[in-house]
């Protein structure tokens, strides 16, 4: 059910307490970003992304590039924890148009969150099984510690938030904030695929 060939997939989301846009309401939550890393019948790797400019709603284009980028294939689309269901089945709702291919994207998750909390277990994950704990625990040299800025779900969401809402006054500022958003979700699903590897490895360990 997980592939390879496999997608691996992440989204960012903010909860905005004053609504930035019409038609949505104090903390309701808004995905911005999603970051796509896929692997082929070949084993070769490769990544697609989306940021929201932060002007406009940013969840119709959201929805419709993730469609597109997924559109290729009817490969496993591999997530870690039921996040980014919710996410797609609230924009299902919100756009009847795009329903039905969305609601497809949701018969082609695999959650990987399961897998590890039920199957393994490391002292160094310090109790947590969230991906940041796991991936340098189960990949020796993956890290999150180069990361400046944005390095965590919170920090990404209150980037966006000071993007959308014109509380950037410094020329460069937005432009270093998009550079650390991208870098971080990048890494989350990066950290997915060596999660997946580890635990493939672990499987033939164990049969061998």
């Amino acid at each position: 059910a997980f592939g390879p060939p496999a997608c691996y997939l992440d989204f960012e989301a903010m909860m905005p307490p004053i609504p930035l846009y019409e038609g949505t309401r104090p903390y309701q939550t808004i995905p911005f970003q999603w970051s796509l890393h896929t692997i082929d019948g070949d084993g070769v790797l490769n990544h697609k992304e989306f940021l929201a400019d932060g002007v406009n709603d940013p969840r119709r284009q959201f929805a419709e590039t993730l469609i597109d980028a997924l559109a290729y294939s009817d490969d496993p689309v591999i997530v870690y924890s039921a996040y980014e269901q919710t996410r797609i089945r609230e924009l299902a709702s919100e756009f009847p148009d795009l329903s039905t291919a969305l609601s497809a994207l949701i018969v082609r998750l695999a959650d990987l969150l399961p897998v590890v909390r039920s199957a393994i277990y490391f002292p160094e994950f310090g109790f947590s099984n969230s991906i940041k704990s796991v991936a340098p625990v189960l990949c020796p040299g993956f890290s999150y510690d180069d990361l400046d800025g944005v390095a965590d779900g919170g920090a990404a969401s209150g980037a966006f938030l000071q993007l959308a809402s014109g509380a950037l006054t410094v020329s460069n500022e937005a432009a270093n904030l998009r550079t650390e958003l991208l870098a971080y979700c990048k890494r989350d699903t990066l950290a997915m695929v060596e999660v997946h590897r580890a635990l493939l490895r672990l499987t033939v360990q164990k049969q061998g």
